[in-house]
């Protein structure tokens, strides 16, 4: 336990990895008796959450331009009155307002951020070895960059039942999850799924792509066999419905929800973007598949499809490697090393 006092800047959109991260770290860092007070941006969809997992909430309309001075000009009273030991600021836009102060300032970076956006940051911390990588190619100080990553949060329970959204039981069902964008590559997903009879696919998620991926589905005449339920709060019965998760992702720092399906021990196939590559051994671990190829995707359904041990031992590895190395003791020990002023 520690009487460490921390204050979260996080500006960040209603749903996305680093929002989901965000809430998991807070709750695990609550847990090992750290005091945490956090300023977010107003009506945040996560903001209840947070508060559940143990963080004190301020909100601060902290937009762009004149009309986010007001709380800008706040932000030094605002952390004046909390007198934090360290602050972490989630992302750019948060690094950009990280004022001077007698504590300790991290920047996190879940992305590959503008890097002089943190100069007024002690230390940042990126959650890959790459994007480490593109830091200190950045010009940023190799001994203060650090690389801590994520866990997951997920714990296995009952799954919802197929016939929720219309699946039979006895078919193969794949699910994936994100933000309906042009790099999830979920267009691609939905071509491999065309290709293998049978298969079920449920993307859970929202956002500008949906109506393309729903004329894709027409195009293609697989209605019958996806669906697209919008964004799911608690998601962890609709993975563990799942037989395999997909990642097929044209660009992926990370990949929170990879760990997510390890965590309920699901085989996992990922297109070969910058975080999954680094998590997943091919064949060993995980499936690897090139980005943007949906036969090869395919390819790969079919393979855990028609070799069972593969699941199995697939899934074997991914757990040992997410006792190791993604836990939550391992990774919440390394920031309260870091928050309070020593190395992780």
């Amino acid at each position: 336990m520690t009487n460490l006092r921390v204050l979260h800047i996080h500006l960040g959109l209603n749903h996305g990895g680093a929002e989901t991260f965000f809430v998991k770290l807070a709750g695990g860092l609550a847990r090992r008796g750290v005091v945490q007070r956090a300023i977010v941006m107003p009506d945040r969809i996560w903001t209840d959450d947070l508060k559940l997992a143990g963080c004190e909430v301020v909100e601060r309309p902290l937009y762009k331009g004149l009309r986010g001075l007001p709380a800008q000009w706040a932000l030094p009273r605002d952390i004046a009155a909390f007198k934090p030991d360290a602050l972490l600021a989630w992302m750019d836009r948060a690094a950009r307002r990280v004022p001077k102060g007698d504590f300790v300032k991290v920047g996190r970076l879940g992305g590959y951020y503008r890097v002089k956006n943190y100069r007024n940051c002690d230390h940042l911390v990126a959650n890959t070895p790459d994007i480490a990588r593109f830091i200190t190619e950045s010009g940023w100080p190799a001994e203060r960059t650090h690389v801590i990553s994520n866990f997951p949060a997920m714990k296995r329970g009952a799954p919802i039942a197929r016939d929720t959204l219309n699946t039979p039981d006895g078919k193969p069902l794949l699910v994936a999850m994100g933000r309906f964008e042009q790099i999830k590559g979920f267009d691609v997903l939905i071509r491999a799924v065309a290709q293998v009879p049978d298969v079920h696919l449920w993307i859970l998620g929202e956002g500008r792509e949906r109506e393309a991926l729903e004329a894709l589905v027409r195009d293609l005449g697989i209605e019958d066999r996806v669906r697209l339920p919008g964004w799911i709060e608690r998601p962890s019965a609709y993975f563990e419905a799942a037989d395999i998760f997909v990642v097929p992702s044209r660009h992926e720092p990370l990949g929170n929800v990879l760990l997510e399906a390890w965590a309920m021990q699901k085989p996992v196939i990922a297109a070969d973007s910058e975080g999954p590559s680094w998590l997943i051994q091919d064949g060993e671990n995980g499936l690897l598949v090139p980005k943007g190829d949906a036969e090869a995707m395919a390819g790969a359904i079919r393979r855990y499809l028609t070799d069972p041990e593969l699941c199995r031992r697939t899934v074997e590895a991914a757990c040992r490697k997410l006792e190791s190395e993604f836990s939550e003791e391992a990774i919440c020990s390394s920031f309260i090393r870091l928050l309070s002023g020593n190395n992780p």
